[in-house]
C-alpha cells in the first residue's frame, strides 16, 4: 500500500503515463465493475488522503446502519457488497459523494440532516447510482486528458485543494455534468425501489435541501457546489413515477419494504394510498391486517380480515382470541409529590425564560463575529490558492510547506465548523426543554399521575437546569475559541504571504528562508490546532446538552405508547444499530426508561472493543454482534470522552421514527 504521507500530487504524477492508457483504453474496454479492481486502483489514493485529512466517524451504530441500508439496495440490485465500503467523514457539512472504487461516503453533518432511514436510503442510492454507470471514472478521464500537460509541467496540488476544502475541494474534480446527475437521480430511485425503501423520501430530502438552499447556511455549501441546483433535481424527482403516490405497483413494493423493516404503521399507510384506489384488492386488506397485528390492534386488524372475507369468500376470519392481560397497573404518584414536580417544572422554565434574552444576545453577537471569521478564512483559501497554483511539481519544499498550512487550514476549518453547531444548540435546545417542561406539567395536571411519570417530570427539571449551564458554558467557550481561529487565521495569513512571496525566488534564497517559513508554519498549526481543541470542547457541552432533550423526549413519548407497540419500535435498534436482540425487546417492557436505556445501550456500543471479521466473512456485511452490551451513561462517556454527536443522531432518527409508529407527533 502506497503511505499515505506521500502527497496526492506526487503518487499521481509517478503514475500519470500509466493512468493515461488505462483511462484511453477504458473507452474501448468492456463493462467494468463499480468496484473492480481497476477502479479501485484508480479511486484508492483520493479515498485514502480524504479520510486521512478530514477523519472517520468510527461509531460502530451508526457506521453499521449506514453499511446495512447500503448493502441492501446493492444486494437487490444484483451486487456484490463487498465490492463497496461506506464510511461516514467527521464533517459538518451536508454531503454525500462516491469515489471510483466503490468507496462511498457520507458526512456526520447529512446524518444529522436527514430524517428517516429511507432518505439515507435515496442518497445511497444515487451515489451507488453514479458508481454502477462509471460516472466518475468518465470524469476523471475527461479532467485528466485536460489537464496531462499542467500535472507534467507543475503538479497536480488535489491534495492541498482537498486539505483546504476538506469533503467538496477533493471530489471537485469528480463533479458530475447535469446529464450524469439526472441520470444517477433516476437509477437512484429505481435501487433503493428494489430494495424495498420508499422512493418519496429523495423528493422529501430534495424538498428540504432546496428550502435550506435559498439561506445558502455554509454547512450545505459543500452539497450545492458537488451537486446540481437543487431545484432542478426536486423537478424532476416529483415527476418520476416511482414518486407518484397514486401509482399502486410502486406503493405495494413500498409497503412490503416497511412490513420487512418492521415499520408497520407506515406500511398501513402505504397499503391505504393502493386501497384508495383499489378498494377491492383482498391482498392488501389483508397485508394491512397483519399490520395492525403486529402493532398490537387485534380490533383494525379484524376490519381488515372482514372487507377481505366479504370480497373473497375463501378468505376465512381468524378466531377470536382471548384479550390477553395486561401488564399490572403502574402505581399512581403521592399527590404532594406531583405538586413538588409541578413546582419545580415551573421554577425550571423560569430559568429558562430568565436567560433567553441574554443568551441569545450572546448567540447573535457571536454568530456575527462567526460571520466575519469565515470572510477572513475564505481571504485565507484565496491567498492559498494563489500559491498553490504556481508551485511547480517538483519543488518538493513548496509542496511540503503548502502541505503543512494545508492541515492547520483543516483545523481552522473544524474551529467554524464546531462553533456553528454549537451556536446552533444553544439556540434551539432550550426552548425544546421549556416545550418538554410545559407539556409534562399539561400531564400532571389533568390526571392523576402514575410513578413513571412522576419520576421522569422529578428528572426533567435537574436535567434541564444542567444542559443550561452545558450550553452556557459551550457558549462562552465559542466566544474564546472565535478568538483563538481568529489569532491563528491572521498567523496563518503572514505564512501563507510569505509561501506566497518565496515561490517566486530563486532556490538559494528559498533555502536560506526555510526555518524562518517553518517556524511561522509551526506557530500557525499550533494555533489552528488550539482553536479547534477549544471549540471542539464548546460542541461537546452543546452535544451533551442536545442528547438530554433526546433522552427525555424518548422517555416521555414512551409513557403514551402501549407495550404492544413499543416492541416492534425497539427491535429496530438490533436492525438498524445492531443492539443485540434480547436487550432491544427488552426496552419494550413497561417501566423502562426507553431513553435513558436506549442512549446507555448506543454509548456502550460505541466503547465495546470490536471482534475482528474473519476473511471468510467478509461479505457478511453489516452482520449484527450478539454479544450482549455493557451501558455506559452519559456522564460516564463525558468522562471518558466519548463522542456524542453520533448518539445524538441515532437518537434523533429513532424518535422521529417511534413518533411516526405511534400516536406521537412534533419536531426534533
Amino acid at each position: 500500500m502506497t503511505s499515505s504521507k506521500t502527497p496526492l500530487w506526487a503518487r499521481l504524477a509517478r503514475r500519470v503515463p500509466a493512468l493515461l492508457l488505462a483511462l484511453l483504453a477504458l473507452g474501448t474496454a468492456g463493462p467494468i465493475q463499480a468496484g473492480s479492481t481497476f477502479e479501485r486502483g484508480l479511486g484508492r489514493p483520493v479515498a485514502e488522503q480524504l479520510e486521512e485529512e478530514v477523519g472517520v466517524i468510527r461509531d460502530p451504530a451508526l457506521s453499521g446502519w449506514v453499511e446495512r441500508v447500503g448493502s441492501e439496495i446493492i444486494r437487490a440490485d444484483g451486487g456484490e457488497p463487498r465490492d463497496y465500503s461506506f464510511k461516514i467523514l467527521d464533517s459538518d457539512d451536508v454531503n454525500a459523494f462516491a469515489i471510483p472504487g466503490g468507496f462511498i461516503y457520507v458526512t456526520l453533518g447529512l446524518l444529522c440532516f436527514i430524517d428517516s432511514e429511507d432518505e439515507l436510503a435515496a442518497v445511497l442510492g444515487h451515489e451507488i447510482a453514479h458508481l454502477t454507470a462509471h460516472h466518475g471514472v468518465k470524469q476523471l478521464q475527461r479532467e485528466i486528458l485536460l489537464t496531462l500537460g499542467f500535472v507534467l509541467l507543475r503538479g497536480y496540488v488535489s491534495d492541498m485543494v482537498s486539505t483546504l476544502s476538506q469533503v467538496g475541494g477533493v471530489l471537485y474534480s469528480l463533479r458530475h455534468s447535469r446529464a450524469d446527475e439526472a441520470a444517477a437521480d433516476a437509477g437512484g430511485l429505481v435501487k433503493m425501489l428494489r430494495a424495498g425503501y420508499d422512493p418519496i423520501a429523495m423528493a422529501t430530502f430534495l424538498e428540504k435541501c432546496a428550502e435550506r438552499e435559498k439561506q445558502k447556511p455554509s454547512r450545505l455549501e459543500v452539497y450545492f457546489m458537488t451537486h446540481p441546483p437543487t431545484t432542478d433535481r426536486l423537478e424532476r424527482a416529483t415527476h418520476r413515477p416511482e414518486t407518484d403516490p397514486r401509482n399502486t405497483e410502486v406503493r405495494r413494493a413500498v409497503a412490503k419494504g416497511y412490513t420487512e423493516r418492521g415499520l408497520y404503521r407506515q406500511a398501513i399507510q402505504a397499503h391505504e394510498q393502493v386501497l384508495a384506489r383499489e378498494p377491492h384488492d383482498v391482498a392488501q386488506h389483508l397485508a394491512a391486517a397483519r399490520c395492525w397485528d403486529q402493532l398490537g390492534r387485534p380490533d383494525r386488524a379484524r376490519e381488515e380480515w372482514s372487507r377481505a372475507a366479504q370480497l373473497d369468500p375463501n378468505v376465512k376470519l381468524p378466531p377470536t382470541t382471548a384479550r390477553k392481560p395486561g401488564p399490572p397497573a403502574i402505581p399512581r404518584a403521592d399527590r404532594e409529590a406531583a405538586s413538588r414536580a409541578r413546582a419545580s417544572l415551573a421554577d425550571a422554565r423560569r430559568q429558562i425564560a430568565a436567560g433567553n434574552n441574554a443568551r441569545d444576545t450572546q448567540i447573535g453577537d457571536l454568530r456575527k463575529a462567526l460571520g466575519s471569521s469565515k470572510k477572513r478564512f475564505r481571504s485565507l483559501l484565496n491567498t492559498l490558492g494563489s500559491a498553490a497554483q504556481y508551485a511547480a511539481a517538483g519543488d518538493l519544499i513548496h509542496q511540503e510547506m503548502l502541505r503543512e498550512i494545508g492541515l492547520a487550514v483543516a483545523n481552522l476549518d473544524r474551529a467554524l465548523s464546531r462553533v456553528q453547531v454549537t451556536l446552533e444548540a444553544a439556540g434551539t435546545v432550550p426552548d425544546r426543554f421549556s416545550e418538554s417542561l410545559q407539556a409534562l406539567d399539561s400531564q400532571l395536571a389533568s390526571s392523576a399521575p402514575d410513578e413513571h411519570l412522576l419520576a421522569i417530570a422529578e428528572s426533567l427539571a435537574p436535567s434541564a437546569t444542567r444542559s443550561l449551564s452545558e450550553l452556557d458554558g459551550g457558549v462562552k467557550k465559542c466566544r474564546e475559541a472565535l478568538k483563538q481561529t481568529d489569532a491563528a487565521i491572521r498567523v496563518c495569513h503572514a505564512a501563507a504571504q510569505d509561501l506566497q512571496e518565496s515561490v517566486f525566488l530563486p532556490a538559494p534564497v528559498v533555502l536560506a528562508r526555510v526555518g524562518h517559513l517553518n517556524s511561522r508554519l509551526r506557530v500557525a498549526a499550533k494555533a489552528a490546532s488550539s482553536a479547534a481543541a477549544l471549540a471542539g470542547e464548546a460542541r461537546t457541552l452543546a452535544e451533551a446538552a442536545a442528547a438530554r432533550h433526546y433522552i427525555l423526549a424518548l422517555d416521555r413519548l414512551a409513557l403514551s405508547v402501549p407495550a404492544a407497540q413499543k416492541a416492534p419500535v425497539c427491535a429496530l435498534l438490533t436492525r438498524r444499530y445492531g443492539i443485540p436482540p434480547a436487550q432491544a425487546t427488552g426496552l419494550a417492557r413497561e417501566g423502562v426508561r426507553l431513553g435513558e436505556a436506549t442512549a446507555s445501550l448506543l454509548l456502550g456500543l460505541a466503547v465495546r472493543v470490536s471482534l475482528k471479521k474473519d476473511a471468510s466473512a467478509e461479505g457478511d456485511a453489516g452482520a449484527i454482534d450478539d454479544r450482549p452490551v455493557k451501558p455506559l451513561s452519559l456522564d460516564e462517556a463525558l468522562e471518558r470522552r466519548v463522542p456524542l454527536a453520533p448518539l445524538n443522531a441515532g437518537l434523533r432518527l429513532f424518535l422521529l421514527d417511534m413518533e411516526r409508529e405511534t400516536e406521537g407527533s412534533g419536531q426534533h
